[in-house]
């Protein structure tokens, strides 16, 4: 409890931060209120408390704190038909178990400038791009990187990290053309080690820490999971282009998409055939496998992996419609050269077809369900680790109000056919005056630890959230 109350006051220290950061701009629109400069500010107050719902490992969190304040500032330059959008955010969690961690962070979000003319639109600086129709798992949503800390603890949204890019959109008649380019490649934050939420969850200190031989510890010590520097560096050599035209047939709206980028997502890379046993032993780390590295006599480079980022082509389609009562959307993408890893864990690419489909619909007893379908299909398929060459995923969201909206049932799921794992996170919410809102809700995990769900199989818990948005 006294770790949760010093989370608290950690928040209101950096919401204060942010109200004497906003004072200036309040000012500022006061005084040029006659000069044709407006200011639009909103912001909100996060606050998270987890509790596990059982402890596994002495060194998972029993419970984490999570606290977030960010304000968003529009500021429009009426003369010039400009927009200047400034977003910071302040963050603070603690992770208690046998000690606590806490950690503190201020950032600016998006930053960019935006100019707008009846027939064109030019937006430069640090932004968030969202493509494709479908909510939970979008296949063409590939532009901006993602903050996979917590993994999937937040919608994709949230998860989203801006990064510098230049938007140009151009309006044809009833038509419209957007261009992205980006100069540098921005990956999303995947952790490998050292949380409950990252890829090998604990995995080096409870070598470094438990009843293994010293080789083990000292193998295990020297695993080093680095960037690609002529990948990463800031380049134009590695910059990324994309565009999507838009239009509307009859009551179809649809897009075509075309895009030269790299998946911010990476694939770790093997520098020799003893990287791909270590590799084997990180997604499945029994004691046979850490034997069979240890067997190698493995030196730095062989621990070394390298996070790949896949060059690919994409071309692809979405649309949406509505079918009498019924939403319904879809998208198609065709990527080639997407990263995978074989049964031996070496590193590979192929070319993937996904297609999506949802439909939603709201009852007369005003129920709200979400139905989503994906299908992927890799060509040129050989055994890999963890994929099918046909996958079948469903995501499923209800929900359902009462109370006159205030009263907030909602239920998300998440089943993957082909590998067995799933996700569930139920909650109920409660909406008072004055933007505060209050969530009591869960997140269940299930399936094999090699699979997406399933590695987090041990993480299941309860959280209770309040947002104030002001």
């Amino acid at each position: 409890m006294k770790n949760l109350v010093y989370g608290l006051l950690k928040v209101i220290r950096v919401f204060g931060f942010f109200i004497l950061l906003g004072c200036p701009f309040y000012v500022f629109s006061q005084d040029n209120e006659d000069n044709n400069i407006k200011w639009v500010r909103k912001g909100e107050v996060l606050i998270r408390a987890y509790q596990n719902v059982k402890e596994d490992t002495a060194d998972e969190a029993n419970q984490t704190f999570y606290g977030r304040v960010r304000v968003d500032n529009e500021i429009e330059l009426v003369k010039w038909n400009m927009f200047l959008n400034v977003n910071a955010e302040g963050r603070f969690k603690s992770l208690v178990n046998g000690n606590t961690d806490n950690e503190g962070d201020l950032l600016i979000k998006d930053a960019y400038l935006d100019v707008r003319r009846p027939l064109y639109s030019l937006r430069i600086g640090r932004q968030t791009v969202t493509w494709g129709k479908l909510d939970d798992i979008a296949i063409l949503d590939k532009i901006t990187p993602q903050d996979y800390e917590w993994f999937v603890l937040f919608d994709k949204q949230d998860r989203k990290d801006p990064a510098f890019m230049v938007k140009f959109d151009l309006v044809l008649d009833e038509s419209q053309l957007e261009t992205v380019f980006i100069p540098f490649l921005k990956p999303s934050d995947v952790k490998y080690f050292g949380s409950d939420w990252s890829v090998f969850g604990h995995t080096k200190k409870v070598i470094a820490e438990g009843a293994y031989s010293q080789t083990s510890k000292d193998n295990i010590f020297l695993v080093n999971v680095r960037d690609r520097d002529e990948v990463t560096d800031r380049t134009f050599e590695n910059g990324q282009a994309a565009m999507r035209f838009r239009s509307k047939i009859n009551e179809i709206d649809y897009a075509l998409y075309y895009m030269f980028i790299y998946d911010n997502i990476p694939t770790l890379r093997e520098n020799s055939a003893k990287g791909n046993t270590l590799k084997r032993f990180l997604y499945i780390p029994t004691l046979a496998n850490l034997n069979a590295l240890n067997s190698q006599n493995p030196n730095f480079l062989d621990l070394t992996l390298e996070k790949e980022y896949a060059r690919m082509h994409v071309v692809g389609l979405d649309f949406e419609t509505v079918l009498g009562a019924y939403g319904v959307r879809g998208e198609l993408g065709f990527f080639t050269d997407r990263a995978y890893l074989r049964t031996d864990f070496s590193y590979v690419e192929k070319d993937t077809l996904s297609l999506g489909i949802g439909i939603d619909h709201t009852t007369e007893q005003d129920y709200y369900f979400n139905l989503q379908f994906i299908e992927d299909v890799i060509f040129s398929y050989e055994d890999l680790f963890a994929q099918e060459e046909f996958t079948h995923q469903i995501a499923f969201s209800l929900s359902k109000n009462f109370l006159r909206g205030n009263l907030i049932c909602d239920f998300d799921s998440n089943y993957n056919f082909s590998r067995g794992d799933w996700m569930l996170n139920p909650k109920v919410g409660y909406k008072f005056i004055n933007g505060v809102e209050t969530y009591l809700g869960a997140f269940v995990f299930g399936g094999d630890m090699t699979t997406l769900f399933g590695r987090y199989k041990d993480n299941d818990l309860v959280y209770l959230e309040t947002i104030w948005r002001f």
